[in-house]
């Protein structure tokens, strides 16, 4: 009865836990449709994404972080361009399609504003490197992950770094320079401890610890590996607890203590079972066949064998669907490249015209002012020539007032002398009078 009530309850959780996933959905789709603020529908083709992306909807997760992309193309904004590039890049290296997912950061690191951002461009140079690891092009791996580094010690993105060590570690690790790469695990241990990043530092632990295995280093290997196992069980990962346990087995079966070593590793199945993690299943029961085979146990031997056969059909079947898959996704992938470059082709054209009209009314607004700073010119060398003329005619007209004052003031001199040569008119009265005084 007891058993019956749980499950009732569970499908009763199961169905509301739905209605509001639906109703979350509904909410949002509801917002899309009445929408007509870009910013705002971009933020919703966000919102899409990450919740699609949280249920295991790779395709609408997917779906929605291209809309997301092509709205911040055509809006202009970088930021969640950026953004939803770096996110496609996760779900397509999630999925394996590395190239697609280098495609993507790729892009992003071409926009001239990521320059700006150096924290945002130290994340992608890590995934970057990170995924040139995994496609084993080692030389560009180093280059990028060394550059992220680099920025990230400079600006003290204490968050990144020991990301970025781990990556390194991974890199020289796969390189064969086993020191180099316990040396930046170390860096990446104390930082980790020092920030309380636990989850990075579990991680860290286990792969100083493959290191130490490499080096021939079982002891510090295991000890690494129990420190790793530790945080599991903090974190609560089964998933990681599941591959260390795993690890830790094949330690002690390499120094021959199969007992020990098939001890673990059937706990590390049983973990694998409880998750359903196929790959872990598949490989684990292979470790155990060989195992089995090595002690003599033909029986325990061919069960193992028969669950590994089994489990590996489904994984090949899983990894050719994921193959056909990949090749579906790099199709798109080209797909949308050929339309963003036909695109940008289009926009280029328009703005060729545009440029080319602009330049076309620059051109005749530059003849339109050269020919009013000619006519400007003339004027003006009119003006001067008027102006000149006017002093000129100003001076000779002073000269010309200069030379008759001139004359005027001789005139008026040479009949002053004049006058005191000549007799008076009294003297010629008189001499008039005394004439006529004669005749009388």
């Amino acid at each position: 009865m007891n058993r019956l009530s749980s499950i009732i309850f569970s499908f009763l959780f199961c169905c509301s836990y739905l209605t509001k996933s639906d109703n979350y959905v509904d909410s949002l789709l509801v917002q899309l449709k009445n929408s007509k603020d870009s910013a705002q529908i971009n933020n919703i083709y966000n919102q899409l994404c990450d919740f699609y992306l949280n249920q295991g909807d790779l395709k609408l997760g997917i779906h929605y972080a291209k809309k997301e992309i092509a709205l911040s193309y055509n809006i202009h904004d970088t930021i969640n361009l950026i953004k939803a590039k770096i996110k496609l890049s996760h779900l397509y290296g999630d999925q394996g399609a590395n190239d697609i997912a280098i495609g993507y950061l790729n892009e992003a690191l071409s926009l001239p504003q990521i320059k700006k951002d150096e924290e945002q461009l130290s994340n992608i140079y890590s995934i970057l490197g990170s995924l040139y690891t995994k496609t084993h092009e080692l030389e560009k791996a180093e280059n990028l992950l060394l550059q992220g580094l680099s920025i990230a010690l400079k600006n003290n993105y204490k968050a990144s770094i020991p990301g970025l060590y781990n990556n390194l570690g991974i890199l020289y690790r796969n390189k064969g320079d086993f020191d180099k790469a316990g040396e930046l695990y170390l860096k990446g241990i104390a930082l980790c401890e020092e920030m309380n990043n636990l989850r990075v530092l579990m991680q860290t632990y286990n792969n100083m610890a493959v290191v130490q295995k490499l080096k021939g280093r079982l002891d510090r290997s295991l000890f690494y590996y129990n420190l790793s196992l530790e945080l599991a069980e903090k974190l609560n990962d089964r998933f990681h607890k599941e591959l260390v346990i795993d690890n830790i087995g094949a330690n002690y079966i390499q120094i021959k203590n199969f007992k020990k070593g098939i001890e673990l590793k059937r706990q590390a199945l049983k973990i694998a079972e409880e998750i359903d993690d196929l790959y872990g299943k598949t490989y684990i029961n292979r470790d155990l066949a060989l195992c089995y085979d090595s002690l003599r146990n033909a029986d325990l031997a061919l069960y193992h064998y028969r669950q590994y056969m089994q489990n590996k059909f489904r994984l090949d079947s899983i990894n050719n669907r994921n193959e056909e898959q990949k090749l579906q996704l790099n199709f798109e992938f080209q797909q949308e490249k050929l339309a963003l470059a036909k695109e940008k082709e289009k926009e280029k054209a328009i703005a060729d015209e545009k440029q080319k009209k602009q330049r076309y009314i620059i051109y005749a607004i530059s003849i339109g002012l050269l020919f009013v700073a000619i006519l400007l010119l003339l004027n003006y060398k009119r003006y001067l020539t008027t102006k000149k003329q006017k002093m000129l005619i100003s001076d000779q007209k002073k000269i010309v007032e200069q030379k008759q004052n001139e004359v005027e003031e001789s005139l008026r001199y040479a009949r002053k002398i004049q006058q005191s040569l000549m007799p008076s008119e009294i003297f010629f009265e008189k001499k008039i009078e005394k004439l006529k005084a004669k005749d009388l």
